[in-house]
């Protein structure tokens, strides 16, 4: 026997060479070896339908079958790693009908892929999105117009239950055999957008009391103060400051004053009206926009109703009992200053000269100085 054994493809390519050979009506020989290696020689005609039969037997076990075991693996590698994918993945065809739903996209939607396999995509959208999905679609495939594809984005998702989440969508558009398929991966993003707001929250809110800071109080002065100038009313702003709270902090120690400080801010919001605005600057000072007045008379009665809230007693968490009061200047647009900043100083001084007599409130004039009201 010969030492070197033929290759597969070698095989092949002899037999395409004898099939030529039938086709042409010619003879070959075969060296045919007994189980000894004895060499026996023979001639034979084979017919060319027996010689096909043949090879189509040899390509299938030797091309074809390895072929399909080769591409059975890859699919189930592929399934494997879809399976494991911390991202949800579905694919969708033509009509937008789900042909795919891996392990973490039954988590994400609560939903097991056997119950959405076969129906629209839209089950998984609120609306308005469910609604105009299937247009979408249908427009895409007939202009090419394309808001999605190839572009990710944030959505609300929802879930078996009817509840929404935030959801990043990446669409990718898969053409096999003059088909079209979209492969859509997504990620529940509803953590990230909590920490987000969490973010935004912190830097506009105080983090003690839950108060817009000052930042954002002056925001809110701003536009309260342009909806003043636009509709020509008046508007009033409250600069607090708390009576003897540092006396408080240092008799009972900086926890009972944060304690203080959130009663405090509790209290102020009891007495003022919804679309009024509070908020702390920082230590023991709290401003009050009263965005729509019709007298001066308005912003004294609030101004009353605090310090009637603030001087009652607080008891703090160590049973201990504290008292305070507050000084409240006041400040009126459009009389008393026209631009925030102005404002702002103006209530302030007038703070000052309420504090002078202590747990009361004072109006300024138009020079900053204060008149009592």
């Amino acid at each position: 026997m010969p030492s070197g054994q033929p290759s597969s493809l070698q095989l092949f390519i002899a037999l395409l060479l004898l099939i030529f050979c039938v086709e042409a009506g010619e003879m070959f020989a075969l060296d045919i070896y007994l189980p000894d290696d004895t060499p026996v020689w023979a001639k034979a005609v084979i017919d060319a339908t027996l010689l096909t039969i043949i090879v189509t037997l040899f390509v299938w076990r030797f091309l074809m079958r390895p072929l399909g075991i080769a591409l059975e693996g890859e699919a189930a590698r592929a399934k494997a790693i879809t399976d494991a994918a911390a991202e949800g993945i579905a694919t969708i065809d033509e009509r937008g009908i789900i042909e795919s739903f891996n392990p973490a996209a039954e988590r994400m939607f609560a939903y097991e892929a056997d119950e959405v396999i076969g129906k629209n995509v839209k089950i998984l959208m609120p609306e308005p999105h469910s609604g105009a999905h299937d247009g979408y679609l249908a427009r895409y495939m007939r202009t090419g117009e394309n808001r999605i594809i190839g572009r990710p984005r944030e959505v609300l998702a929802l879930r078996k239950d009817g509840t929404e989440f935030p959801m990043e969508l990446n669409v990718a558009e898969i053409r096999l055999g003059g088909r079209r398929r979209f492969t859509g991966i997504f990620r529940n993003i509803t953590e990230r957008k909590q920490a987000e707001e969490h973010i935004r929250h912190l830097a506009h809110y105080d983090s003690l009391t839950s108060l817009p800071n000052r930042a954002l109080f002056y925001d809110r002065l701003n536009q309260a103060l342009n909806l003043a100038k636009r509709d020509h009313h008046e508007l009033a702003l409250l600069f607090l400051d708390l009576d003897r709270f540092k006396a408080v902090n240092d008799a009972l120690g900086h926890n009972a004053g944060d304690e203080l400080l959130q009663a405090a801010a509790e209290r102020i919001r009891g007495v003022v009206r919804e679309s009024d605005s509070i908020a702390r600057l920082g230590g023991d000072e709290f401003t009050v926009i009263l965005p729509k007045i019709a007298s001066r008379q308005d912003a004294a009665m609030v101004a009353n109703k605090i310090i009637d809230a603030l001087s009652a007693p607080f008891r703090l968490g160590n049973r201990q009992e504290a008292r305070t009061g507050t000084s409240i200047g006041i400040a009126i647009y459009p009389a008393d200053a026209e631009e925030v900043d102005a404002l702002v100083k103006t209530a302030d001084t007038a703070m000052y000269d309420a504090k002078r007599a202590g747990n009361s409130f004072r109006f300024a004039d138009g020079a900053g100085n204060t008149t009592e009201a």
